[in-house]
C-alpha cells in the first residue's frame, strides 16, 4: 500500500485448535460485538455457531481445554479462535473487555435468537459436548446489565451477499493504519473480507459509484471483484482490523490495479 498505510499482521490460521481444517458454510451470518464480561462469566455460544475469532481488549480470557488440564489465558492485543467446542471465560481478576466476530450457517441465524455473554452455569455458555463451566455451577448470577446485540450482517455494503469458498480456508487478521489524507490504491478482493473501524473516518469509493464512509466501532463487509479503494478524509489516521478468508494456498486477498479500469499492477 505504499507509503499510504502501515500493515500489521495479526493472526493467520488455517486450522481449528483441535487440528481440524477451518471451513466456514456458503453463506454466513457474521455477528459483531464488544462485551465487558465480569470476572468469572463466559461468552455465550450461538445456536449453530461455525466460527469465532476474540481479541482481549482488557484483562483476561481463559479459553477451557476438551481434557482436565488448565485452561489457556489469552491476554490483552492476543487472539484466540475456535468453533465454540471451548468455552470461554472471563478471568477472575477484574473486568474482561473482548471483541467478538463470529459466522453462524445462515439457515439457523434467523432463529439463533441473539447470541450474549451468560453467567456461570448459564447453559447458553457452554457447547453441546463442550467442556463444563469455570465456577461455582450452583451460584446465583449477579445483577448486570444484558449485554447489547451484536451487530449482524448477510450481505456486503451494495447488497450483495457474504459468499464463503468451498474447502479449507485461511483465515488472515491484519491491523491497517491508514495516514491522515491518504488514499489506498485501486484494489479487488477475490474472497471474504470485512474492516473494523477502531478510529478515525474511513471511506470507501468504487468503480460502480457507490462511496459511504464508516466510524469507530462500524463494520464495513467490503465487496468481492470490485475495483475500489479507501481514502482517509480526515486529520487522524484510521486503525482498521481486517478479517480476511481464503483458499489455503492463497497468501493474500488483494490484487492491486494501476487504475479502476486497467490491468493489475505488477506485484
Amino acid at each position: 500500500m505504499g507509503g499510504a498505510a502501515s500493515i500489521t499482521s495479526l493472526a493467520d490460521v488455517d486450522r481449528l485448535p483441535d487440528g481440524a481444517m477451518l471451513r466456514l458454510p456458503p453463506y454466513p451470518e457474521l455477528q459483531v460485538m464488544r462485551l465487558q464480561l465480569a470476572p468469572g462469566e463466559r461468552v455465550a455460544v450461538p445456536p449453530h455457531l461455525a466460527l469465532r475469532q476474540v481479541l482481549v481488549e482488557q484483562g483476561q480470557l481463559a479459553i477451557g481445554s476438551r481434557g482436565a488440564g488448565r485452561p489457556e489465558l489469552v491476554g490483552v492485543g492476543q487472539w484466540a479462535v475456535d468453533d465454540g467446542a471451548r468455552s470461554w471465560c472471563a478471568g477472575d481478576r477484574g473486568p474482561v473487555q473482548v471483541l467478538v466476530l463470529q459466522h453462524v450457517s445462515r439457515e439457523d441465524a434467523w432463529a439463533s435468537g441473539r447470541a450474549r455473554a451468560s453467567v456461570p452455569g448459564s447453559a447458553q455458555g457452554s457447547a453441546p459436548g463442550g467442556p463444563p463451566a469455570f465456577g461455582d455451577p450452583t451460584a446465583a448470577p449477579p445483577a448486570r446489565e444484558p449485554e447489547p446485540e451484536p451487530m449482524r450482517f448477510t450481505s456486503d455494503y451494495t447488497g450483495q451477499p457474504i459468499v464463503m469458498r468451498d474447502g479449507p480456508l485461511r483465515a488472515q487478521i491484519h491491523r491497517y493504519v491508514i495516514r491522515e489524507g491518504a488514499q489506498l490504491p485501486w484494489h479487488l478482493h477475490p474472497h471474504q473480507r470485512y474492516a473494523y473501524v477502531e478510529s478515525g473516518q474511513l471511506t470507501v469509493e468504487d468503480q460502480r459509484g457507490h462511496r459511504r464512509t464508516y466510524g469507530p466501532g462500524q463494520v464495513l463487509v467490503e465487496q468481492q471483484e470490485v475495483v475500489h479503494r479507501g481514502l482517509n478524509p480526515g486529520r487522524d489516521p484510521v486503525s482498521l482490523l481486517v478479517f480476511d478468508y481464503m483458499p489455503t494456498d492463497m497468501r493474500s486477498n488483494t490484487v492491486l490495479f494501476v487504475a479502476p479500469g486497467g490491468p493489475p499492477a505488477r506485484p
